[in-house]
């Protein structure tokens, strides 16, 4: 219990000497003390620990006589910018958004050159399963053309012969006898 205590007391004092170093930076640039002030300046803007309205206005002040740009604060990022690193973050952000556009274009190209690709697979397949089919097809017809001959001739020569002979049976069942 006493160690969350500490934890917490700590924590909230570190926030505090943090809002107080703005605080103090001006105060000691109002004094002209220049050396007690820039180790605060310069701690400020690493800082990322929170700052409410009035602190963080003390900061932007402590910040504008140390450096002599103006600073603003964001709450978001709970750090002090500079116009220049703000423009400079917000052009990061573009490259990094027009990157993933990019990116994301690539990956759309890619995925209709495969979707592509793949329809045109699979109609050479249908293609080549198509023409082997007529392929059989043909050579079925070709084989039953040449039985039906054969019976026929046979019939010609020995009619009872041929109708007991189960090919030509199932020849002349379908396509009838010869005339």
């Amino acid at each position: 219990m006493k160690v969350v205590i500490c934890a917490i007391t700590l924590a909230f004092s570190a926030n505090a000497a943090s809002a107080n170093y703005a605080k103090w930076c001006v105060e000691a640039y109002e004094k002209s003390d220049v050396e007690r002030a820039e180790p605060m300046a310069r701690s400020l803007m690493r800082n990322t620990h929170g700052f409410n309205r009035a602190d963080a206005t003390m900061g932007i002040q402590c910040l504008l006589q140390y450096t002599g740009e103006t600073y603003t604060y964001d709450p978001t990022t709970r750090r002090f910018h500079t116009q220049k690193s703000l423009d400079e973050e917000q052009r990061q952000i573009r490259e990094r958004t027009e990157l993933n556009r990019e990116e994301e274009r690539q990956q759309a190209a890619a995925t209709r050159a495969a979707r592509i690709e793949e329809q045109a697979r699979s109609r050479r397949v249908a293609e080549l399963a198509q023409r082997i089919e007529e392929e059989r097809q043909a050579r079925e017809r070709e084989v039953l053309d040449r039985l039906n001959e054969a019976c026929t001739s046979m019939y010609a020569r020995d009619a009872d012969a041929t109708i007991t002979n189960r090919l030509c049976f199932d020849v002349f069942w379908e396509t009838g006898l010869p005339k």
